[in-house]
């Protein structure tokens, strides 16, 4: 009985998979299927009935959903890192040393400007 619910969920995955032509589909099928194994295996002998079985392949999800997931993310490009990766990249490190170097500058005039101004205090 679980042969044939995991059988059929695989099927619909495939069919799915198969229409967004990702390269990694096989790869993908095959996570699928260790994990619904990984879910069965959890199941106690007396736990092994048709209901059970369908609600590991609910809680998987509609195989659509990982042809639409595939879909929004696209295979990593062939040559390496894009160029849009490698823009981001630049772009966060940029940011991020001259946020250091603003931050710096401005705690140290933070920590002067009391001590520049006369020593005075806003508590009198």
């Amino acid at each position: 009985m679980w042969a044939e619910v995991k059988t059929d969920y695989l099927n619909r995955v495939e069919q799915a998979l198969s229409a967004a032509r990702h390269p990694r589909s096989f790869e993908i099928l095959a996570d699928v299927s260790s994990h619904l194994d990984s879910r069965f295996a959890e199941l106690g002998p007396q736990q092994q009935t048709w209901e059970n079985f369908q609600n590991i392949t609910t809680e998987m999800g509609p195989p659509s959903e990982y042809a639409e997931l595939i879909g929004q993310v696209q295979p990593p490009d062939e040559k390496g890192l894009s160029a849009g990766f490698l823009i981001a990249l630049v772009l966060i490190l940029t940011a991020v040393a001259v946020g250091d170097d603003c931050f710096a500058e401005n705690s140290e005039k933070k920590c002067n400007s009391p001590a520049k101004s006369g020593g005075q205090s806003s508590t009198a």
